[in-house]
């Protein structure tokens, strides 16, 4: 029972300390995603930023798990940003999409793996 409390203490918490303008935010198709990405990195946008940051190193880091993404370590967090918003932007088209595809797609391709014989 006390778990469960703590759960709910937890969840309430998480919830009263999430910005206000997180209700509207939306990462799960392509234009979602590059919104939240096109945030500048000031303090206005510190939310966004890290939002975008920690979702797109998300896919990364299970792309890379499942051998579907082979990064090398010096990659940074900017720079698979950049690979995404980049392709959201040249990819118009696409953005309706669920953001987790695309950003495999787009990671996948900058950063293959080798192909196993």
């Amino acid at each position: 029972m006390a778990i469960l409390r703590l759960s709910w203490l937890a969840a309430l918490a998480l919830t009263s300390a999430t910005p206000s303008s997180a209700v509207a935010l939306d990462v799960q198709h392509g234009n979602g995603l590059l919104d939240v990405c096109s945030k500048e990195d000031d303090r206005s946008g510190a939310f966004e930023t890290g939002l975008c940051l920690g979702y797109i190193a998300g896919v990364l880091d299970l792309g890379n798990h499942l051998t579907l993404i082979c990064y090398p370590p010096s990659v940074t967090n900017g720079q698979i940003r950049d690979i995404v918003v980049s392709n959201l932007r040249a990819h118009p088209e696409e953005r309706h999409v669920a953001s987790d595809l695309l950003a495999v797609k787009y990671l996948s391709s900058a950063f293959p793996c080798p192909v196993k014989k």
